[in-house]
């Protein structure tokens, strides 16, 4: 008997989510934060008072850690699909409005670089408090 499971960077509402309970895949440090923030989002799109006229999404990567592939995947967010051209998008619809920051200081801050270029900002999701005294990096 086989069972079928999600690709890695699929998360299905829908039913139990099983496929996180094997040896296979293990559970994410920030599942909660990642299933309360898809609630959240699911229930403001719902609500057409709350913001009419909006829809809003999300777009979820994991970075592991690692730093190429977190400017890979913030140019990639900047840039028209299929083409690493950050600040060029004639294809898309959605529209960038905001980003949030990696769960440590190393990440955000390297996020941080890249997205105040385009004058995103970058919503953080716990900073140290020592490192948000800095002004000159931490510019609003």
């Amino acid at each position: 008997m086989t069972r079928k499971t999600p690709p890695a960077d699929t998360i299905s509402l829908q039913g139990p989510p099983l496929f996180f309970f094997s040896h296979y895949r293990p559970i994410p440090k920030n599942f909660q934060q990642l299933l309360a923030l898809m609630f959240a989002v699911k229930e403001v799109n719902k609500d057409l008072i709350l913001l009419p006229n909006f829809t809003l999404g999300f777009h979820i990567q994991n970075n592991d850690q690692n730093e190429w592939r977190i400017s890979f995947i913030s140019l990639s967010l900047l840039s028209t699909r299929g083409q690493m051209v950050p600040g060029y998008k004639c294809d898309r619809q959605d529209l960038l409005l905001s980003v949030i920051g990696g769960d440590d200081t190393k990440s955000s801050r390297l996020m941080a670089s890249i997205f105040s270029i385009f004058k995103i900002p970058q919503v953080s999701t716990g900073y140290n408090m020592e490192h948000t005294k800095n002004r000159n990096t931490h510019r609003s």
